[in-house]
């Protein structure tokens, strides 16, 4: 299995989109046999064929847009988007765990806030690049 990860100077990087370094992280089982950097190209399709021929089968990255998630999927790769933070304190929980816990979500990304009325039914979520409320 390999899992791939967009960084920017040693952090998740803010945006898959435009982003050009991954860090490859090879397993067997639960154990890394190779790590490396790799640049990638910029344009969103020549990305996403680099990472099917590399054999990625999951993705750890920033902001993407709905359009590149769905080539990603539909590429067989899982995709873990808008997250934030140390690229491997993110990839030390992600292998003890075998997930990736809500505290590396982007600020404002999938936790619940309060009205200015207290009601507290706003809900807002980054899903596919999109914002939505209820």
């Amino acid at each position: 299995m390999i899992i791939a990860l967009c960084v920017w100077q040693n952090r998740i990087a803010p945006v898959f989109d435009v982003g050009t370094t991954l860090l490859l992280v090879e397993l067997e089982g639960n154990h890394v046999v190779r790590r490396t950097m790799e640049r990638v190209p910029e344009d969103p399709a020549g990305k996403i064929h680099w990472l099917v021929t590399a054999g990625v089968s999951e993705l750890i990255c920033g902001a993407v847009s709905r359009p590149i998630r769905m080539m990603l999927e539909a590429g067989g790769i899982v995709t873990h988007d808008f997250l934030a933070g140390d690229a491997d304190a993110l990839l030390a929980v992600r292998l003890e765990t075998g997930t990736v816990p809500e505290h590396f979500r982007m600020p404002g990304c999938g936790r619940r806030r309060r009205r200015r009325d207290g009601r507290g039914k706003g809900q807002h979520q980054c899903k596919g690049g999109r914002h939505a409320s209820r």
